[in-house]
């Protein structure tokens, strides 16, 4: 790190070894000391030093020197370097110089010559000193300003934050409500819709059972129709038979005895005269009881006869 450089000018040269000196005994190596002889040459130092890089905390000047005085020196060097801290040695100084060097160079001590030793000491440590709480004071300063603009941006930041927030909290109370109402509408669908399956598994029930008793009724006719197909067949074949007999009655009546022709006539009332049968198992009781009449008269056809 480079050392702080305090530069002192004056004209003569003694004086400059004398400042040099002094200084060098006050500050025991912790600054650098650089001198120059006039206004100009000062001016050229500031300039190397501050391209090299260097920190000027304080300028020791003359005040009467040839071609630049000193008051317009530290002019010039406040214009470049508003924060270096100025001191003028004269005794030759008008009021009007030093007031115009406090005005516009921003004098920060002013000292006679021949100084005193304790003074020169006491002001260039207490201007030393004072450089640095100003640049501390500076540099808090700064990082201050810079936490402020940090601190500014973070509120900025925190402003948008909050508005995205707001945004999206909207956005989502929206969608919630949108939600709602899509679930309300989504449950109504699916109640007609269940209204509308109930409705048909009814109506296919309602079919099925319709099916089934179409399906049991045409059983019951198939099977109602099977008998009264037996049953008109066995008619048929009754009246087929009864004709038959009816036809042979008058030759079979011829051919029978007068006894004979006297016991079909009694077994003829007889016949008239029974119950009309109401089940097939009392006509077949019937059908033996006159064959075993008609055996019993000894009529040769009572066998056929079981079939009338």
């Amino acid at each position: 790190m480079k050392r702080p450089v305090i530069i002192c000018v004056d004209d003569e040269t003694t004086v400059l070894k004398s400042l040099k000196a002094e200084l060098k005994a006050v500050f025991k190596g912790d600054y650098l000391i650089e001198i120059a002889q006039d206004g100009n040459d000062a001016l050229e130092l500031i300039t190397e030093l501050l391209r090299d890089g260097y920190e000027i905390p304080l300028i020791v000047s003359d005040y009467i020197m040839p071609d630049m005085k000193g008051d317009e020196l530290l002019r010039r060097v406040h214009q470049l370097l508003p924060q270096t801290l100025k001191v003028m040695l004269t005794g030759q100084a008008t009021i009007e110089a030093v007031a115009d060097a406090i005005q516009y160079a921003n004098l920060y001590r002013y000292i006679a010559k021949p100084w005193q030793n304790e003074d020169l000491q006491l002001t260039v440590t207490e201007a030393v000193r004072r450089y640095r709480q100003e640049r501390q004071l500076a540099e808090q300063h700064a990082e201050l300003l810079e936490v402020n603009h940090k601190l500014a941006a973070l509120t900025q930041e925190q402003a948008a934050l909050i508005d995205r927030l707001h945004s999206q909290e909207r956005a989502l109370q929206e969608a919630n409500r949108t939600l709602e109402e899509r679930v309300v509408q989504r449950t109504q669908e699916l109640s007609q819709a269940l209204e509308d399956l109930q409705s048909a598994q009814e109506t296919l029930v309602h079919s099925e059972k319709m099916a089934a008793l179409g399906q049991l009724i045409a059983g019951v006719a198939h099977e109602i129709n099977t008998p009264m197909g037996a049953i008109r067949a066995a008619i048929a074949n009754l009246e087929a038979a009864l004709e038959r007999s009816l036809v042979e009655l008058p030759q079979l009546f011829q051919r029978l005895t007068p006894q004979e022709q006297e016991g079909f006539l009694a077994f003829w009332e007889q016949a008239r005269a029974q119950p009309q049968l109401t089940s097939s198992r009392e006509e077949r009781a019937a059908r033996r009881a006159l064959a075993a009449q008609l055996a019993a008269l000894g009529w040769e056809k009572g066998a056929r006869s079981r079939r009338i």
